[in-house]
């Protein structure tokens, strides 16, 4: 039998067998059972003769496995769950009941002529729970910089180890283990209570916390040898992670007596794109500086030098036209839209035509029950294809930025005079073009009251 699933956006697909094979793209096969029942079930009289008689149905076996116990843990049975078996096992007219293991079920299951059961060549999409993807985004982006925290420390800390540092495998396992656990089933998809999430975000700041303790200590090791220029200010190693070659903005904070104006030369001699970036209350100042490609698993020290030499840059703009030698990016004045993004070195228009870049939609979302679970889709959408504010907030040597303000007057706000027609959610987007840098950086701030 050959089954082709068919996907709907609501939570009313049921699956149509209990027992069947699922078969792999290479052939391979696993009996695969699905209860008729919960996996928290209490051996309620009623509902096992209603699952025995729905599995029979469906398969033509008188035998079915029940699940039971208490909560979805992995927690076992109650004194009341078992006494309520003892006393079905002594009733003459009431189906058999043996308390045994899934897997002898499966075994005598396997004894019999299992020819005629359906096959499942095709994923085992139950769309139920979905919106476990998205729940608790603050918790998923805590895990997901978790991960990539520590494996960065690891790297750092096994480099340091061959330079005469000591691995810090203490360090490493507490924060690995805190991570872990808060990858538990209820804690990263989003579907516990309140409380929970306030421990990980808890954990997640001690995770953070150790693990950056982890890449100092290395970074300091690795930079103990560097010798830096007399005629330098400063020296800046910079450490390369990833398993490639990769070049990109690097942000250094200064101290109080740094120079008026700094030069930043790469490990080649070459003035490299920098800027200096002002707080918001204006206390702090940070260079920002184009490092050229460091090689993978690697450090290159690039110095800074008082001076004002401005680099060789290919950025320039026209209106919201920002351009450097890769990329051509235009954002369109009304909607604040990316309208065109143009690859010179490929000579081709990268959006398809008619269509814009960055659009912001909002689609509607009531789950029937357990929201942090399941979405629920209305089918009702809206596009914000109308800019509040566009302005070009960026024109250093470094880069181009424009930011894009765009709000939402959600149907659900109360409208009342005199502020009715005052937006419910508020949109900020920065689109920016670094210099010599192939690619389009996005940013998206959103201030959520729906």
């Amino acid at each position: 039998a050959f089954i082709t699933q068919k996907i709907s956006w609501n939570d009313t697909t049921v699956f149509p067998y209990h027992l069947f094979w699922w078969e792999a793209p290479d052939g391979s096969r696993i009996l695969t059972y699905f209860p008729t029942g919960s996996y928290v079930e209490r051996m309620e009289p009623e509902r096992l003769v209603d699952q025995l008689m729905r599995f029979e149905r469906n398969t033509g076996l008188d035998e079915v496995l029940v699940l039971y116990g208490v909560g979805n843990h992995g927690g076992g049975p109650n004194r009341e769950i078992l006494q309520r078996v003892r006393m079905l096992q002594q009733q003459p007219v009431f189906p058999r009941l043996v308390l045994g293991r899934a897997r002898d079920f499966m075994e005598r299951l396997l004894e019999r002529d299992l020819s005629l059961l359906p096959v499942w060549r095709d994923e085992l999409y139950l769309e139920n729970h979905r919106g476990t993807l998205t729940t608790q985004a603050k918790t998923k982006r805590g895990n997901r910089q978790g991960e990539g925290m520590l494996e960065t420390a690891e790297k750092a800390a096994v480099i340091a180890q061959v330079m005469g540092g000591t691995y810090p495998a203490d360090h490493l396992a507490r924060a690995w283990k805190l991570l872990l656990l808060n990858q538990f089933h209820d804690i990263l998809p989003g579907s516990s209570i309140t409380p929970v999430f306030r421990d990980a975000e808890a954990d997640y700041d001690l995770v953070r916390k150790l693990a950056g303790r982890v890449i100092d200590e290395s970074l300091a090791v690795m930079a103990d040898g560097v010798a830096v220029p007399e005629k330098d200010w400063r020296g800046v190693l910079v450490f390369n992670p990833l398993s490639w070659d990769r070049g990109g903005p690097v942000t250094v904070p200064l101290p109080a007596g740094a120079p008026g104006s700094l030069e930043v030369i790469g490990p080649d001699g070459d003035v490299l794109p920098s800027t200096v970036i002002i707080s918001d209350d204006g206390l702090d100042r940070s260079l920002q500086f184009m490092a050229s490609p460091v090689q993978s698993l690697g450090t290159a020290l690039f110095h800074l030098r008082p001076g004002d030499r401005e680099a060789t840059t290919s950025l320039h703009h026209d209106g919201f036209t920002i351009e450097n030698r890769h990329l051509r990016v235009s954002v369109d004045p009304e909607s604040g839209n990316i309208a065109s993004i143009y690859d010179k070195e490929q000579g081709r228009e990268v959006l398809i035509g008619g269509e814009q870049g960055n659009v912001i939609q909002l689609h509607e979302n009531l789950p029937s029950y357990w929201d942090a679970w399941n979405i629920g889709y209305t089918g009702r959408s809206w596009t914000l294809d109308r800019a509040d504010s566009i302005e070009l907030i960026d024109r250093s040597p470094l880069a181009l930025t424009v930011r894009v303000r765009k709000s939402f007057l959600g149907l659900s706000k109360a409208n009342r005079a005199p502020t009715e027609g005052f937006p419910s959610s508020f949109f900020t987007q920065e689109i920016t073009l670094y210099a010599d840098r192939p690619q389009v950086d996005m940013r998206l701030e959103a201030d959520w009251w729906e």
